[in-house]
């Protein structure tokens, strides 16, 4: 069988098909790519997200450790109590009735740390009958306890 030129047709009479180049991507890969880099992206955030809250939950656990050896210096009657309102104010005074000049202490969240009595069940469940510090914790709320970090290792109620 005789060779045809490649712009001959072959057989009289029927067109020849193009054939399609492979320089390049289609929109099905590209969009593919995308999706698979948006996804990864989302996941990364997350984790990120994950990794901050829990170096500020150690920081804060680590200012009230640092804080609850302090404690003992003070006379427990000249201790400030926090009843849920004023907390700026009330951890000012703490920070003073401990021989701290740094005005109120705060955790990782910017939220005061403050001295609970531990006859207020609202706050936490202390395991014995000392007042104990607490932090609002990532919501910045101390009536939330799921998330409240606190001076004590919590007991389940």
């Amino acid at each position: 069988m005789p060779r045809t030129p490649r712009n001959s047709p072959a057989i009289a009479g029927t067109r020849r098909v193009p054939v399609r180049s492979r320089a390049g991507f289609t929109w099905l890969e590209l969009a593919t790519t995308v999706m698979l880099l948006v996804a990864l992206l989302a996941v990364a955030a997350e984790m990120a997200e994950f990794v901050k809250t829990n170096k500020r939950e150690q920081l804060t656990r680590e200012r009230i450790a640092q804080l609850q050896a302090l404690l003992p210096r003070a006379s427990r009657d000249e201790l400030p109590r926090f009843d849920g309102r004023a907390a700026d104010a009330h951890a000012t005074a703490l920070a003073s009735t401990l021989g701290l000049n740094t005005g109120a202490i705060r955790d990782a969240w910017g939220m005061p740390i403050v001295l609970a009595d531990p006859e207020n069940r609202d706050l936490g469940l202390p395991p014995t009958g000392d007042p104990y510090l607490i932090s609002a914790g990532p919501d910045r709320n101390y009536a939330t306890r799921g998330d409240n970090l606190y001076g004590y290792d919590e007991v389940s109620n």
